[in-house]
């Protein structure tokens, strides 16, 4: 699954620098943001200049209070913060590290300009990130490709080349956020949404991200405060998409009709003739992995077994009837792969009727810390709800006589009427023609008033509502 990060912003607090520092008592500030996978990913992006040239300072200045909106400032070579977008597998894990490192600022010292070059630099850190992507492949591979072994080696290879970057004068660093983020966590976290922005900073309780924050600052300086906004997208959407597929049909034994809107009934007698029509429904998800445990739920029957079929009682529209009834239905299912996603495929019978179920499907996050806020009534967490799509299934279409057709023009002409009335800015869209139109029976002597001009449509709306 695809993932981008990007930095927003940078705030600072409290500042490093001190009055006696040969610059003043602003930061001079250089950031870093370094993404990484224990499977060849590596993405290195590195500040340049706030001021245009022909200013001195190539780097962003801070005093207590600043936040400094880096979409105004992109890194060098880049055109914004984002990462290039990383693609994760099942068990892939992603290093995330932001690093800001206090050069000082430039100043007229001794007759000329003072500058100093530490033992991290653009270059040097450059070639900092392919050592530590590289290290964490191989120790990834050592240990069988698990990947968190191979994050903690790059890690320890990062903590090495930050441990001697203070310098004179209360240079050095003055924050390092770092997160460890597995694909299990990104998706819990990015289920619902598909972006999210994390505040990474000393005193907000980061820690439950799983971010590190170390410094070492000597005595005599500043202890250095600032927040980083860490935004993540996900770059590819999630879905439960739904197919259908018609089936056998077969001619059903005609019948008469018996037309329940007495307005619209015909002195001849109404005859049906119903054609069922069988349906195979695909349900497939957008993406498959076996260690979020997916789970299948029609209604409330979870599907635990590879095949098999099971009694459904549902609400069911029956040739001939205009309003519904409560009736077993059997729905035949089938848990089967596809282009390695697994996939459920139903069955449905036409001669059981017209009705409607809703399909959900499940994926538990177990093991994530903090775990999943509920999303659902069905399953608490660790289980989230990734989506629940509605199943309609037309049992059968309808052919009739000519009364019978006469008959139902009617009444949509007369449930027009209705809506227009009852609805002046929307026309909502019922399970049935019949039960919207024994609403405006119900009403006609009300609306013959208003035609006869003995009541009004304000008041109309008013007693009915």
């Amino acid at each position: 699954m695809r993932f981008s990060f990007k930095l927003s912003s940078v705030t600072c607090h409290s500042v490093r620098s001190t009055p006696d520092s040969d610059w003043g008592s602003a930061d001079g500030v250089r950031v870093y943001f370094l993404a990484f996978t224990a499977s060849g990913y590596r993405d290195l992006l590195i500040s340049g200049r706030e001021s245009p040239e022909p200013a001195v300072n190539d780097n962003y200045s801070f005093m207590p209070g600043k936040t400094l909106d880096l979409v105004k400032y992109p890194p060098i070579g880049r055109s914004d913060w984002t990462t290039h977008t990383v693609d994760l597998g099942e068990t892939d894990r992603i290093a995330i590290a932001v690093i800001g490192i206090n050069e000082g600022l430039p100043y007229i010292g001794g007759g000329g300009g003072g500058w100093w070059q530490g033992p991290v630099t653009a270059s040097s850190f450059e070639e900092t990130a392919k050592e530590i992507a590289k290290e964490a492949t191989k120790a990834s591979t050592a240990a069988g490709g698990v990947a968190a072994v191979g994050i903690s080696a790059g890690f320890e290879l990062l903590k090495a080349a930050l441990e001697h970057t203070n310098g004179p004068d209360c240079r050095g660093l003055v924050f390092v956020y770092q997160a460890e983020l597995s694909l299990k966590k990104l998706l819990q976290d990015l289920i619902r949404y598909k972006s999210l922005s994390w505040q990474l900073g000393t005193n907000n309780g980061n820690q439950a991200l799983g971010i590190v924050s170390n410094l070492s600052v000597p005595a005599g300086c500043g202890s250095p405060r600032y927040e980083v906004e860490l935004g993540i997208t996900r770059e590819q959407p999630l879905l439960l998409s739904v197919e259908q597929r018609p089936g056998e049909t077969r001619p059903g034994v005609p019948q008469r009709y018996e037309g329940s809107y007495s307005p619209c009934v015909p002195e001849e007698w109404m005859y049906i003739s119903p054609t069922f029509q069988d349906w195979e429904t695909i349900l497939t998800p957008s993406f498959y992995y076996s260690t979020l445990k997916p789970t299948w739920y029609i209604n409330d029957h979870e599907i635990t077994t590879h095949s098999g079929a099971f009694e459904l009682v549902t609400d069911v529209l029956l040739p001939g009837a205009e309003k519904s009834v409560q009736k077993q239905v059997t729905v035949a299912f089938l848990r089967e792969t596809h282009a390695g996603i697994e996939r459920l495929v139903l069955k449905t019978v036409g001669e059981h009727g017209s009705y409607w179920f809703t399909v959900g499907w499940y994926l538990s996050f177990e093991g994530n810390y903090p775990p999943p806020a509920p999303n659902n009534d069905r399953l608490p967490p660790p289980w989230l709800l990734f989506e629940e799509q509605f199943v309609s299934i037309a049992g059968y279409t309808i052919d009739g006589n000519e009364p019978y057709r006469r008959y139902q023009h009617c009444v949509a002409h007369h449930q027009a009427i209705f809506n227009k009335i009852w609805y002046p800015k929307n026309t909502p869209i019922g399970p049935s023609p019949h039960q919207q139109i024994r609403h405006f029976e119900e009403v006609m002597r009300d609306v013959k008033y208003v035609a006869e001009g003995k009541l009004s449509l304000a008041q109309l709306r008013k007693r009915y509502r």
